[in-house]
């Protein structure tokens, strides 16, 4: 799946309404599992046999959907996230990652139970590590 797909995808499933979600290392989001939900996610390609896989006949799980389908990378603050690029360096219990999201670049650490520090690279700290790297 192309970058812009995977775009419209992870747009969908952010914008659905979330009724129950726990953090940590059970994480999950679930939403309703109503004809509303799966139209608007069957209108960018994803069939119901997908949504079938990750719940019930009340509710399914977009944080399994879309990190197991390969439609985003990780969630932060409730959000699935998508890179269009990324370095990742893991470390122990830990990865710093560097990406891209459209025209902006973000640094994070994770641990396993999640975002540790999540920040937007300032334009004068990009032209700064591109000066180091290059």
């Amino acid at each position: 799946m192309n970058v812009v797909d995977r775009k419209r995808v992870v747009d969908v499933l952010n914008s659905l309404e979330v009724i129950e979600s726990n953090g940590g290392d059970q994480a999950y989001l679930l939403v309703e599992n109503s004809e509303k939900n799966r139209g608007l996610l069957n209108n960018v390609g994803i069939t119901n046999e997908i949504i079938n896989k990750y719940g019930d006949k009340e509710t399914f799980c977009i944080l399994s959907l879309g990190i197991r389908e390969g439609f985003c990378d990780l969630y932060f603050d409730g959000k699935l996230i998508y890179f269009d690029e990324s370095i990742v360096i893991e470390s122990n219990d830990k990865s710093l990652i560097i990406f891209k999201l459209g025209d902006e670049h973000f640094l994070g650490l994770y641990d396993n139970g999640g975002v540790v520090f999540e920040e937007k690279i300032t334009d004068t700290l990009l032209s700064q590590i591109k000066k180091v790297i290059n």
